[in-house]
């Protein structure tokens, strides 16, 4: 609960507040919970980090979390911190590393969202 009030603080403008919630969420997790728990927490204060301006703290934690998100075969996870990492390097002009990180992003929520599709009637 404490990451998805950081995440909505966020939205609200409220930055310095969410990065509090996420990363106390964070720390909670990774001593009481298994690591899947983590991966939300990871994910968005890494976005948080990054639209903080703090590139190298954002990159760092949303490498770690593509590493857990792909040990652990959540794909959702892999593309939110595939989009982060992508964001970060077209900001510092990294511009191949940028696309790399985007297209990777982009077939994991294409491969995610083709097992949730839904069929209708015959």
């Amino acid at each position: 609960m404490l990451a998805r009030q950081g995440w909505f603080l966020f939205h609200l403008g409220q930055r310095a507040e969410a990065q509090q919630l996420l990363q106390q969420s964070l720390d909670h997790l990774q001593a009481n919970g298994s690591p899947a728990d983590t991966l939300f927490s990871r994910n968005y204060l890494a976005a948080v980090l990054h639209h903080s301006g703090q590139w190298d703290s954002a990159a760092k934690l949303a490498q770690e979390s593509l590493h857990l998100a792909t040990e652990l075969e959540n794909r959702y996870a892999q593309a939110i911190a595939g989009n982060i990492l992508a964001q970060i390097a077209y900001q510092q002009k990294q511009y191949d590393q940028a696309l790399l990180y985007g297209r990777q992003s982009l077939a994991m929520l294409e491969r995610n969202l083709s097992r949730l599709a839904i069929v209708g009637p015959q």
